[in-house]
């Protein structure tokens, strides 16, 4: 259904189709993605994940902990890049 409905609207000149989804809803992402939708996360979002990613990093300076610490940091600086200026703090 959905395919045909995707074929329909871009047969008709539609070259954009955009859905959104909850972000805790794992099945809705997987469908999502399983279509070739990108995702584009809002910046309410991207707060969430820059945040986790900034304390996550905190707390592992703090415990001395080395495993993923990189990763981590990478997470982060791609997460605070993400944020619009007005949101970043």
């Amino acid at each position: 259904m959905v395919a045909a409905a995707a074929n329909e609207l871009l047969t008709s000149g539609t070259n954009k189709i955009v859905s959104r989804y909850h972000v805790c809803n794992e099945g809705s992402r997987e469908w999502h993605t399983k279509f070739g939708f990108k995702e584009l996360p809002d910046q309410s979002y991207i707060r969430m994940k820059y945040s986790w990613c900034k304390h996550e990093v905190w707390r592992n300076e703090r415990l001395g902990t080395s495993i993923n610490f990189k990763e981590l940091e990478k997470q982060r600086d791609y997460w605070f890049g993400q944020l619009d200026d007005g949101f970043r703090y």
